[in-house]
């Protein structure tokens, strides 16, 4: 299974799904460079999605049966970064709140997702940087599989990923042209993990290779951004967690 999203945004914002949260980068795409020491940030986001969907009943073949439903999700993060030495930054970022379309649904708080960066590594006299990301993800929240979002499979996940970048300007590089390419792996652990209510625990360990590649231009009152972004399953999820990916309610 293979996702791929690929957009333009004017100004940075952080309003989209499945972003980064925390560090130096883009909305996906991270950068090779790290905070300086003692350098600290923290930042809030809110996302809301809805779509319009046609939902089948149990009748199929009688046209009454179909009708409109209206899925929604609703998610907001807290994130902090602080520099611990100048090649390395740690950031912590609870998922504050989550809740979808379902009644009596949602996750108050959410999952804790916890950062490890080195980086700042530069050559090519500082034109570019090389970096390394160790990623963890702590299942706190009570409901996972939620629609329109990164599948989670309940259980603490994890992975490892790499980042380059290049900067034109190596005295002012980040009001110069950058590129920024990430490659990695994620681990979602589930095996063994109850996912359905009925019981279902899963039989095997999904993962998968992660790729984004970002550019920004920056001008005095704009930085223009592209990137894209997706992932290719190493080893799929179960046919069960596909489903509840894609029509959980």
């Amino acid at each position: 299974m293979r996702k791929i999203s690929l957009f333009i945004v004017l100004i940075f914002c952080g309003n989209l799904f499945s972003q980064n949260l925390g560090s130096r980068g883009l909305l996906h795409t991270q950068s090779a460079r790290t905070f300086e020491k003692g350098q600290l940030e923290v930042h809030t986001n809110a996302n809301f999605y809805t779509k319009v969907s046609e939902y089948i009943g149990q009748d199929a073949q009688i046209g009454d049966s179909y009708s409109g439903v209206n899925y929604w999700l609703v998610a907001s993060n807290l994130a902090i970064t602080y520099g611990i030495i100048d090649n390395l930054d740690f950031t912590i970022a609870p998922r504050i709140y989550q809740d979808t379309h379902a009644n009596n649904e949602y996750n108050l708080p959410g999952d804790i997702f916890l950062t490890l960066k080195a980086g700042s590594f530069g050559f090519l006299q500082r034109h570019m940087y090389g970096g390394i990301l160790m990623n963890i993800r702590l299942a706190t929240g009570e409901e996972h599989n939620y629609p329109f979002v990164e599948y989670a499979s309940g259980a603490v996940e994890y992975g490892f990923k790499t980042a380059f970048s290049y900067f034109m300007d190596p005295y002012l590089p980040d009001r110069s042209l950058n590129m920024h390419l990430n490659l990695g792996w994620w681990n979602h652990n589930e095996a063994g993990q109850e996912l359905t209510n009925s019981g279902y625990k899963a039989k095997t360990n999904s993962s998968e290779l992660q790729y984004a590649l970002g550019l920004s231009y920056p001008t005095a009152m704009f930085d223009f951004n592209l990137e894209a972004n997706g992932i290719s399953y190493l080893t799929e999820p179960d046919e069960v967690v596909k489903s509840l990916s894609l029509i959980h309610i």
